[in-house]
């Protein structure tokens, strides 16, 4: 992938650091491998997500349309989301349940959600959790950026050291966006916004920036960004992990660019990247994957049964909601 314009110097280092502008360039020259415990914990949370979508899909036909069909976007979510503490704050996108997962929602919640059982909160949609401080979408668009800086604020003045990560999902150029990058920048507060664009069918290297309007606007309002392959979850670890690192430090916001091919005969896969990644590290198990896959599944099955068996809310339970 390319190097942004205004990168700094990458390092040959198996730790990222801190940049007082930028967040080091990741290419295939400067990387070096990672090691196996983080790599199966990235593969299992992308299969994790995998199961629990294509589960959701066919244990509830209903909530199949009431909500954005995210497979093949894992490594998204999972690469820009797995390193967030119990002090950091998620700021879902709507219909986003995949980041949920990886900050710790349970399944069982979050199956709820799918059946308005008693536990759910909200549509299925529309899924938060307080607990591990998941902020719960909004209907609106761009409003749940507007309360993520609220709360980067917030952990700023009270010296927290938590972090915010806004999934943005597909690039806008709204006024609540306007107003969030700017005010983050401004005030150099210590978040991460995430977006997703998609190449044009003509495009053909991989990771070129798909609007030249977000470069503009991060550079006007101070704010720190880079595009990587969305297909590429341990690239966007690493440009994740090093823009968490600067924000918590107090060094301002940053945005990653998740560029993705084209629908139509893209034929990528974010779980097969990683898998032939890993192969070439020799640190890849069929066994190791069919256990987890076991695992998963009784999770899932055991979260499902226990959402089936929850009454539905009573009417005069959305007062207290």
């Amino acid at each position: 992938m390319p190097t942004p314009k205004k990168a700094l110097r990458t390092r040959r280092k198996p730790e990222l650091r801190s940049t007082p502008d930028t967040p080091s360039a990741v290419t295939p020259q400067n990387i070096v491998p990672l090691g196996r415990e983080l790599l199966e914990r990235l593969y299992g949370a992308m299969l994790k997500c995998r199961l629990v979508e294509e589960r959701t899909r066919r244990a509830f036909p209903h909530a199949a349309t009431a909500h954005k069909n995210w497979l093949g976007q894992e490594a998204v979510y999972v690469g820009s989301t797995l390193q967030l503490t119990d002090n950091d704050t998620l700021a879902p996108s709507e219909h986003d349940s995949f980041a949920q997962i990886i900050k710790g929602t349970p399944l069982r919640f979050i199956f709820a959600q799918r059946f308005a059982a008693e536990d759910s909160r909200s549509l299925a949609a529309h899924c938060g959790y307080a607990p591990r401080n998941v902020i719960t979408p909004s209907s609106k668009d761009g409003a749940n950026i507007h309360i993520a800086a609220g709360v980067a604020l917030t952990s700023k003045l009270q010296k927290s050291a938590g972090v915010v990560v806004a999934l943005c999902g597909p690039i806008t150029h709204s006024g609540a966006w306007q107003d969030a990058l700017r005010f983050a920048g401004a005030l150099k507060l210590p978040m991460l916004f995430v977006v997703e664009s998609r190449l044009a069918a003509s495009t053909r290297q991989a990771g070129q920036p798909a609007s030249k309007q977000l470069a503009a606007e991060a550079a006007a309002y101070g704010v720190a960004r880079i595009s990587v392959d969305a297909d590429d979850v341990i690239a966007i670890y690493r440009v994740a992990h090093e823009a968490i690192h600067r924000a918590r430090i107090g060094r301002g916001p940053s945005l990653i660019e998740c560029v993705s091919a084209p629908v139509r005969n893209s034929g990528r896969d974010p779980l097969a990247h990683l898998e032939r990644y890993m192969r070439r590290y020799n640190v890849w198990s069929d066994q190791w994957r069919d256990d987890i896959i076991r695992t998963y599944t009784a999770e899932i099955n055991a979260a499902i049964k226990v959402a089936r068996k929850s009454p539905f809310l009573e009417p005069e339970q959305a007062l207290s909601l």
